[in-house]
């Protein structure tokens, strides 16, 4: 864990970046978080198939909703990076992808706060060597991110339709 190179909690004097309770906090965190959304915000796609059997629907394979698969794979790495004790500068080219969805995943949050967090974290990540200043800033935008992923309308797992394979057309 090199503090040097860290783009994150650069603002934190070294000894605290590297001493145990930061850590922890932030393994906490992560844990908390995606026990949250796991247990509370993503319908599970086991309920979701009991309730389909119990209304009445068909008891073979289940085709998942696209939107929430994509949507519970992002927001489940991106927790990750946001409790992330260091991030450096490659990371950010793995994750820069899922912010849009990501903000643009939950309507309560205005459009100036889903652009200044993506300016904020393409800042963060073009400063070199980072400051504190810009670590500072990629926090907050972490932050912004992380809220929309809280507040997210979540898709339900099961897609409404399954497609029509090319064996069922010809029957």
């Amino acid at each position: 864990m090199q503090f040097e190179w860290t783009v994150n909690w650069k603002f934190l004097p070294e000894d605290i970046f590297l001493g145990k309770p930061l850590a922890l906090a932030l393994l906490v965190a992560t844990v908390a978080i995606w026990a949250a959304l796991f247990l509370g915000k993503w319908p599970s796609v086991q309920t979701a198939m009991r309730a389909k059997r119990g209304a009445g629907g068909a008891g073979g394979a289940v085709l998942l909703d696209p939107a929430y698969v994509i949507l519970t794979l992002f927001a489940s790495s991106f927790v990750g990076v946001a409790f992330a004790r260091s991030l450096h500068y490659q990371f950010y080219s793995w994750y820069f992808h899922q912010l849009p969805l990501l903000l643009w995943s939950s309507p309560r949050l205005p459009l100036l706060v889903k652009l200044a967090s993506l300016a904020a974290v393409e800042y963060a990540f073009n400063v070199y060597p980072a400051t504190p200043a810009s670590s500072a800033w990629l926090q907050v935008a972490h932050g912004a991110t992380l809220a929309s992923v809280v507040l997210a309308q979540v898709p339900g797992p099961l897609a409404r339709e399954a497609p029509h394979s090319k064996r069922d057309k010809e029957s």
